[in-house]
């Protein structure tokens, strides 16, 4: 997916967590709420994003961030020899 593309794209250019919650105000999307956590190596490239979706509106909240920031930092680092940077 091109880094210019939806809350994926957005995340993965940024380097910086998406939570968005009303995900219709972005084209193309399917959710009503979204939040996506980019991998980022300890080169600095992202690698991968962790993108979750709800049917429901404001699914997600700032505690949700914590613990998928950590989920993300957890596969950084544990899978940092497969990522091709």
């Amino acid at each position: 997916m091109p880094f210019a593309n939806g809350v994926c794209g957005a995340a993965a250019r940024t380097k910086k967590t998406q939570l968005v919650p009303e995900a219709t105000q972005f084209s193309g999307s399917r959710s009503r709420s979204e939040i996506v956590i980019p991998i980022v190596s300890s080169g600095g490239g992202t690698v991968a994003v962790l993108d979750v979706d709800s049917n429901h509106a404001s699914a997600f909240d700032t505690v949700d961030q914590a613990y998928l920031e950590a989920i993300g930092d957890e596969m950084a680092v544990r899978y940092a020899d497969q990522f091709s940077f």
